[in-house]
């Protein structure tokens, strides 16, 4: 299950931006959450609304490049696809940025026993920096 996806530097986005899954406390839906299996809940959808040429799909293409990224080396290997791998494009409306990592981070729970957390930088075509963490959860403890 996706909790959260973190990116920097991508197309229309400078900054950080974080999808956030995880529910906050609300009255009214309780029954609609996805909970974790470590007292955690999460939010089963989530909406990307605002103007037109505002970056919605933006958000979208982010998590394709990083899917690309994860993905097509492993399917490259295994001869099951000749097509090109997803170009990361960094923010281009300033000097620095272009010179910059393009970064993302994901974090996930795939079952009730660990969680994962996953970044990659990107720059240039080439990977900078890539991380895999996992965590064995606890009974009782809260994801943070």
């Amino acid at each position: 299950m996706l909790c959260q996806f973190t990116f920097k530097n991508y197309k229309s986005y400078k900054d950080e931006t974080i999808l956030d899954m995880q529910a906050v406390s609300s009255q009214g839906f309780e029954h609609s959450l996805l909970p974790d299996g470590n007292k955690q809940e999460m939010l089963p959808v989530a909406a990307i609304y605002g103007p037109n040429a505002g970056g919605k799909s933006n958000v979208l293409d982010a998590l394709k490049c990083l899917h690309s990224l994860v993905v097509f080396p492993i399917l490259l290997f295994r001869g099951q696809t000749t097509a090109q791998a997803v170009n990361c494009v960094p923010f281009l409306f300033d000097e620095k940025t272009p010179d910059e990592p393009t970064e993302f981070e994901i974090f996930f729970i795939p079952d009730a026993e660990f969680e994962y957390r996953y970044q990659i930088s990107v720059q240039k075509g080439k990977i900078v920096e890539e991380n895999l963490y996992r965590r064995k959860l606890a009974p009782n403890s809260r994801i943070s």
